[in-house]
């Protein structure tokens, strides 16, 4: 005999999957990975002015992120940027490698990869939750994901 699903039921098991709070995306071996918004004025060490020709996207409802590893093989702090962009079609999410440099007065980002994006607009709070998802992707993209409980998102 199947058991059927109440609503209660399917949204237990839907907040299980999707991550509302930035923090909640981390499920296991939190002391190894912290996730944490950046104020833009805790980039001081990052501003510059940037001379940026080329800028790769545009971001709008974009927010800075620290991402702090304390996995002997992947030790570090990466403070990465991710916003939607408009693909020709639609929004999509997107998500930079590390963030090197922040020129505020122009918005525009660079990153270790050397590409250069500019910030239409920085939201203030929880991002979207398609963005949040987003780094989940980008974690199992990546290879880390299943080792900190993030949910199993793929593209």
């Amino acid at each position: 005999m199947s058991k059927e699903t109440t609503p209660g039921d399917l949204k237990s098991q839907l907040a299980a999957i999707f991550c509302e709070k930035l923090d909640d995306i981390i499920k296991i071996n939190r002391d190894q990975l912290t996730f944490e918004y950046v104020d833009i004025s805790q980039t001081q060490e990052l501003m510059l002015e940037l001379q940026a020709v080329n800028i790769k996207h545009e971001l709008h409802d974009a927010f800075l992120y620290k991402r702090k590893i304390t996995v002997p093989t992947a030790e570090g702090e990466h403070i990465c940027l991710v916003g939607f962009i408009y693909d020709g079609v639609r929004e999509v999410p997107w998500h930079t490698s590390t963030v090197v440099g922040v020129d505020m007065q122009n918005k525009v980002i660079k990153t270790k990869s050397g590409s250069y994006y500019r910030v239409k607009n920085f939201v203030e709070g929880e991002g979207h939750v398609n963005l949040l998802m987003h780094i989940c992707a980008v974690a199992h993209q990546n290879g880390w994901g299943e080792h900190f409980g993030i949910s199993p998102i793929f593209y």
